[in-house]
């Protein structure tokens, strides 16, 4: 069995790849844990609701 302490040393990330208003890359990454709170929330401005089905495509193979 696995200690919790060499639980805490593997990397759990995930990375979402935003785009700034002129197309730029702006990548986010988060850990794993936060997936979770990526929900329904107010639209935001030239937000694509991709991400929002990407985000929960990694939290559910995570």
């Amino acid at each position: 069995m696995a200690s919790m302490e060499s639980d805490r040393t593997q990397p759990m990330t995930a990375t979402l790849m935003l785009h700034d208003p002129d197309g730029r890359p702006w990548p986010l990454t988060l850990s794993r844990d936060c997936l979770r709170f990526i929900g329904p929330y107010r639209r935001l401005d030239d937000f694509d609701i991709d991400a929002i089905l990407l985000f929960d495509a990694v939290r559910r193979a995570a």
